[in-house]
This record gives structure tokens, C-alpha cells and sequence, in this order.
């Protein structure tokens, strides 16, 4: 009696894996054939992988997480004789929800929230001031003033030649500490630049220290900085 071992044999699957940047960026990745949709969660933060997958054409789409712009990796992927296919790794932007006119940073690891901020250009001087509070400490008001000096358009900005910053507690023209006080310092990269329409943007981070004849003692670590179209006024 003959028999076809061939026939026996079970297909060959494919499978398809895909690598994500920033990690978390992606919440799922979607695998549609003919009617039917596959979907892939990731095996950890950055990596998906579809397995036992027959030979055939696949769309593959990525649904990004909160706050990432929507997927923009569609396409077709064919599997031939059951092979394993990795992509490149895909990079995903995060969506800017900053709103015109807003400003946020993080002193010494305590979210700082702005509620009013304003800025003025003279003689290529550029100085942005912000007032807000840290969390949970509404009741002590803490501005911010960056001063930027020979500012010609969009660049980098840093201390001592181009960038200075004052930070103050409780009232606004007492400022309390200083980037200019030795072992400060403070980094601008202004983005926006608009004098037209007097527009400025920018992220900035600094140290600063408490000034002569300060009472303070302890240090301001300013991170994350940010401004958004702030006015001039």
C-alpha cells in the first residue's frame, strides 16, 4: 500500500516582528488578511511579534498610545514559504499638546505649574518670566525669569556668554537664586523664533544657586523646561 508522506507534512508558518521606539509608544499591532484581523500585544514595552502565521499578503497598522500621533506604518507584508521577517525598527512622534502661551518645568523633582507667564525682546534681548507654584505648595508662589543675550534666531543658548536665569519664592522682583552664582548654570534650545507675529517657544533646564546674602541654603534643579508661544507683551 503506497502513501504520500508529502501530503502529511504540515505548512510551513511564518512570522513577523517588529521593534517600536520609544518604548510604550505603541498599545498594539494589527495583522489583516483577506476578512480576518489579527491583533498583537506587545511582548514588552517596544516588541511585537506574530507568529504561526501562513503564507499569504498581510496589512499590518500600529494604534498608537495617548499623547503619539496616529500610525502612520500601513503596509503590506507577504510571507513566502513560511518565512520569518523582522522590520526595521519603527519610530513613533509624540503629539505636542502644549497649548499656545504655556509653561511648565520641574524644580527639584516637584512639578512646577505656571498661571501666568510674559515675555519682552529688546536689543536682541530676549527675557521670559513665568509664576506659578510647585505641587502641594500653593500657598508659595515661585517665578522664573530667563534672560537670553545676542539671541539672532532658533539655537542653543547657554551660560555664561548667552543665557542667565533668577528664580524667586514668595515675591516676584526678590530673586533668591541665580545661574550666575558660581557652579550655576542653565541651557535654552529655542525653537521658535517669530518676530513677526512675537511668538517664542523653547525648552530650557538650569541649576541655580542661592544668591550673596541669601538665606537659602539648599539648590533649585529646574528640568524638562518648557514654553510655548509665549507673547510679547
Amino acid at each position: 500500500m503506497g502513501c504520500n508522506k508529502d501530503a502529511a507534512k504540515p505548512k510551513p508558518t511564518g512570522s513577523i516582528k517588529a521593534v517600536v521606539s520609544p518604548e510604550g509608544a505603541v498599545t498594539k499591532m494589527v495583522l489583516s488578511k483577506s476578512a480576518a484581523s489579527i491583533e498583537i500585544l506587545p511582548v514588552n514595552d517596544d516588541t511585537f511579534w506574530a507568529k504561526n502565521l501562513e503564507d499569504g499578503p498581510y496589512l499590518i497598522a500600529f494604534w498608537p498610545a495617548k499623547d503619539f500621533n496616529v500610525p502612520k506604518y500601513m503596509q503590506t507584508i507577504t510571507i513566502t514559504n513560511g518565512e520569518a521577517i523582522d522590520l526595521d525598527t519603527l519610530f513613533f512622534e509624540k503629539r505636542d499638546t502644549r497649548k499656545p502661551g504655556e509653561m511648565s518645568a520641574t524644580i527639584n523633582n516637584i512639578e512646577w505649574i505656571f498661571y501666568t507667564n510674559e515675555a519682552k525682546w529688546s536689543d536682541s534681548t530676549l527675557l521670559i518670566s513665568g509664576t506659578g507654584y510647585t505641587k502641594n505648595q500653593y500657598s508659595n508662589p515661585q517665578d522664573i525669569l530667563i534672560g537670553l543675550k545676542h539671541v539672532k534666531g532658533p539655537g542653543i543658548y547657554s551660560s555664561p556668554s548667552f543665557a542667565g536665569v533668577g528664580i524667586s519664592m514668595y515675591r516676584p522682583d526678590d530673586f533668591l537664586y541665580s545661574t550666575e552664582v558660581q557652579g550655576g548654570n542653565i541651557n535654552v534650545n529655542l525653537t521658535k523664533f517669530d518676530t513677526v507675529n512675537n511668538r517664542f517657544s523653547g525648552d530650557f533646564n538650569f541649576l541655580a544657586l542661592p544668591i550673596p546674602g541669601s538665606t537659602m541654603l539648599n539648590t533649585k534643579n529646574v528640568t524638562n523646561g518648557i514654553f510655548t508661544d509665549v507673547l510679547i507683551r
